[in-house]
C-alpha cells in the first residue's frame, strides 16, 4: 500500500502563505511610511527613526523565516516522496524537514510579536504627541 505521509508538510503551506501575505503587506506599509518621511523631509526624533528601523528588521526577519519554512516544507515532501519511491523509511526524512519548517514559523512569529510591541510604542508616541499639541492649542 502506498503511504502519502509526504503530503503532510504541504498541508501547512496555506497557513504559512497567509502569514507571508499579511507580513508582506505590513512590510510594504512601513516601506511606504519611510519613503513618505524621506520625500517630505520630515524632522523626526532619532528614537522614532530607530523604532521604524527595528520594525523593518523584524518584518524582514519574519519574512525570511517564513520563506525558509516554505523551502523546508516543500523539501520535506519531495524527499519523502523520493524516499517512498525508493522504498526507504519516509517518516524520518519528513519529520526532520517538517520540524525545521516549524522552527522557522515559530521564529517568524516571535519576530512579529516583537514588531507588534514596537508598533504599539510608536502609536503611544503619536497619541502623546497629539495630546500635547491639542493641549497647547486650547
Amino acid at each position: 500500500m502506498i503511504e502519502v505521509a509526504w503530503l503532510a508538510p504541504l498541508l501547512l503551506l496555506p497557513g504559512v502563505a497567509l502569514l507571508i501575505m499579511s507580513t508582506s503587506v505590513r512590510y510594504g506599509q512601513i516601506h511606504t511610511e519611510v519613503h513618505h518621511l524621506v520625500e517630505e523631509n520630515y524632522a523626526i526624533p532619532a528614537e522614532f527613526k530607530d523604532m521604524l528601523a527595528m520594525r523593518a528588521c523584524f518584518f524582514r526577519n519574519a519574512l525570511l523565516g517564513l520563506y525558509t519554512s516554505v523551502v523546508f516544507f516543500v523539501s520535506g515532501s519531495v524527499v519523502g516522496a523520493l524516499m517512498e519511491v525508493m522504498g526507504a523509511n519516509v517518516d524520518l526524512g519528513i519529520l526532520v524537514f517538517a520540524l525545521l519548517g516549524i522552527i522557522c514559523v515559530v521564529f517568524s512569529s516571535i519576530e512579529l510579536v516583537r514588531e507588534s510591541v514596537i508598533s504599539l510604542e510608536i502609536l503611544e508616541y503619536h497619541i502623546k504627541e497629539v495630546t500635547i499639541d491639542h493641549d497647547k492649542s486650547m
